[in-house]
């Protein structure tokens, strides 16, 4: 698919995908996710248990801000969402204590 094409498709700008192919350094974290949703692509995270908590509260607040901002033609992430995304992480949690 040429990358006008799947930026159209996905909502984000070609420059903005142009930025990620290229690994740029200043891209936004909550448009490179909607990227990887739709693509298909799934990223796994282990968060050391010190930092945890904090982690996980970012994650929560991220999640939050996420949800807030539009996104055209596409349906934004629900409380199920981040339901899964939590347990997966506690989930880590548990089996890295065990």
């Amino acid at each position: 698919m040429r990358q006008d094409v799947a930026a159209g498709v996905i909502g984000v700008s070609e420059n903005f995908l142009g930025k990620v192919e290229r690994g740029g350094e200043t891209v936004q974290w909550g448009l490179l996710f909607q990227v990887m949703q739709e693509l298909g692509l799934k990223v796994s995270v282990e968060v050391p248990d010190e930092i945890a908590g904090e982690a996980r509260a970012q994650i929560v607040r991220a999640f939050n801000k996420s949800a807030t901002v539009p996104h055209p033609g596409k349906s934004n992430p629900g409380s199920d969402d981040l339901n899964r995304l939590l347990h997966a992480i506690e989930t880590s949690l548990n089996d890295k204590a065990r």
